[in-house]
C-alpha cells in the first residue's frame, strides 16, 4: 500500500531542495563578502592618498564592510597600478589614482599597465599642480621665479611627485613653453616632494595645491598651473592670469576596478561611490585638508579623460623630442 504525501509537504520539500542547491550560488554572488582594499600607488600624505582616505570612511558606511587604504608606491604610480590590475576581479581590490598621471605616462612611453586595463567607476576628486617655493625664498611671484630661472639656466632644482606623472609633465610643459631650463628631482608622492622643498633641497616644486594647506609658514605657492583659481586656496593666482605659457593638466582622481570585474559588481560599486562622494561628511573631510569634491560618473569621467588626451597630443609630441 502506497503512502500518499500531502501536496503541502511536497511543496515544502521542493523549496528546501531548491534552497540547498541555490544557496552556495547566492552566497557566491553576494557582494561585498570581505574588506575592500583601496590601492593608492603613492606614499601617504599626497593628494591622491588624502582623497582615498576620506573616501574609505564613507564607502565603509555604504557597503558595511571595512575599507582599507593600501599604499603601493613606486615607478611614478605604476607599481601600485600593476598590482591592482592583476588582483582578483571580484570588486574587493580597487585602485584610487591620478588618471591624468596614468594617461600622460602612457602617452610618453609604453607601460605595463594602462587605463584600458581597468573599468572606470567614477571621479572622486581633482589635483591641480602649482608652482611653490620655500617660505623664506626671495621669490614672491611667478615673475620673479621666471627671472631667477633665466638668470641661472639649468642650475635650479625642482621637485615633483614622480616622472611621467601630471605634476612632472605640467612642470616640464611650463619650462618648455617659456624657454626655461631647470633640473628635476623626482619623489614618490607629493608629501616627499614637499618635504624636499621645505628643507630647501630644491629651489621650487610642482606639486598639488593642497600640499600648501596648513604649511603656509613653510612653503608658498606662487601660481596654479591651471586656467582658474582653486576653490579653497583662492588667493593663489592661476598662470592664465599672468600671461605666461602653460598646460592645464589638472588631473581627475578616479576609482578603478580590474577590467574583468562582473557588471553587477561594477554597478553596485558605481552606486556606492556616488553615495559616498555626495555625502556631506566626505565634503567636510576634504575641506579639512584644503581640498574639494569633484564628482563625475563613469561616462562623464571617461569623456574628460578623452578630452585631456586629445588636447595634449601636440604637447606630448613636443616633450618626446
Amino acid at each position: 500500500m502506497r503512502t500518499l504525501i500531502p501536496k503541502s509537504i511536497l511543496h515544502l520539500l521542493l523549496v528546501l531542495c531548491l534552497s540547498i542547491s541555490l544557496g552556495p550560488i547566492s552566497q557566491a554572488s553576494a557582494f561585498p563578502q570581505r574588506p575592500i582594499n583601496l590601492i593608492v600607488p603613492y606614499k601617504t600624505g599626497g593628494g591622491t592618498d588624502l582623497y582615498a582616505r576620506a573616501l574609505a570612511v564613507e564607502l565603509r558606511k555604504v557597503l558595511n564592510v571595512p575599507v582599507v587604504v593600501v599604499n603601493r608606491p613606486g615607478g611614478s604610480g605604476i607599481v601600485g597600478a600593476v598590482a591592482a590590475a592583476k588582483s582578483p576581479a571580484d570588486g574587493h581590490t580597487l585602485l584610487v589614482a591620478s588618471a591624468g598621471s596614468l594617461l600622460l605616462s602612457s602617452m610618453l612611453k609604453p607601460l605595463p599597465v594602462n587605463l584600458s586595463d581597468f573599468q572606470l567607476l567614477g571621479q572622486v576628486g581633482r589635483l591641480t599642480p602649482a608652482l611653490m617655493v620655500p617660505a623664506d625664498s626671495a621669490i614672491n611671484d611667478v615673475g620673479s621665479l621666471v627671472a631667477m630661472l633665466k638668470q641661472n639656466p639649468g642650475k635650479l632644482r625642482w621637485s615633483h611627485p614622480g616622472r611621467g606623472g601630471v605634476h612632472h609633465t605640467a612642470g616640464r610643459a611650463f619650462l618648455y613653453k617659456n624657454d626655461l631650463q631647470a633640473r628635476d628631482v623626482p619623489f614618490s608622492g607629493g608629501a616627499p616632494a614637499r618635504s624636499a622643498l621645505i628643507s630647501e633641497q630644491v629651489g621650487f616644486a610642482v606639486i598639488g595645491i593642497q600640499q600648501a594647506f596648513k604649511f603656509e609658514s613653510l612653503i608658498k605657492p606662487v601660481a596654479l598651473l591651471a586656467t582658474g583659481r582653486d576653490r579653497v586656496q583662492t588667493a593663489v593666482p592661476s598662470l592664465q592670469e599672468t600671461g605666461l605659457e602653460f598646460a592645464d593638466l589638472s588631473s581627475p582622481i578616479v576609482v578603478l576596478a580590474p577590467g574583468r570585474t562582473a557588471a553587477p559588481i561594477v554597478n553596485q560599486l558605481v552606486e556606492a561611490l556616488n553615495q559616498a562622494v555626495l555625502s556631506p561628511d566626505y565634503t567636510k573631510a576634504l575641506h579639512r585638508q584644503g581640498m574639494s569634491v569633484f564628482y563625475a560618473g563613469p561616462q562623464e569621467a571617461s569623456a574628460r579623460l578623452t578630452s585631456m588626451e586629445q588636447e595634449n597630443l601636440e604637447l606630448i609630441t613636443d616633450l618626446k623630442k
